[in-house]
């Protein structure tokens, strides 16, 4: 009787690690999800007083250049973030503050990189070069085609 419980208990343990193995990133979505909304609460914003500077900015505001903040994220698609549509995980994990700042700021529909992969696509980024033209020891190498058989 108890080699038969110990049975269905491992049957039963079984199914369920095959269940959640192959709902593994659901489970981890609904996790995260979970830990956000449980987590730490976030206080509401402070105002700060900010000291002033010792001089006044010479010329006129229309005079000065632009405030651009630039924010560059590696390996970020448009549909990896909810205010265009989409969202990680088929937007069950909403970005509140990255629609926030594309609410507020300028969009860019159209970009460019620098290579097909990440590595010299950073570094073209990062340096404002070209990639290299040279192969690096990360960057895949292309196979050179199968000669075909010659009809003889």
């Amino acid at each position: 009787m108890a080699k038969k419980i110990l049975l269905s208990l491992l049957v039963f343990v079984i199914v369920l690690g095959s269940g959640a193995w192959l709902n593994r990133i659901d489970l981890m979505l609904a996790l995260v999800k979970y830990r956000s909304d449980n987590g730490i609460p976030i206080g509401p914003n402070r105002e700060i007083t900010w000291q002033q500077g010792e001089g006044v900015a010479a010329g006129s505001a229309s005079a000065q250049a632009p405030n651009i903040i630039v924010i560059l994220a590696d390996d970020l698609g448009i549909n990896d973030i909810s205010s265009f549509g989409g969202g990680v995980a088929d937007g069950r994990v909403q970005t509140p503050n990255i629609d926030q700042l594309a609410a507020q700021g300028a969009v860019f529909q159209q970009s460019y990189a620098g290579a097909p992969i990440c590595a010299a696509s950073c570094c073209a980024a990062s340096n404002a070069r070209a990639a290299p033209k040279r192969p690096s020891p990360t960057m895949p190498r292309r196979r050179s085609k199968p000669s075909s058989p010659s009809s003889s």
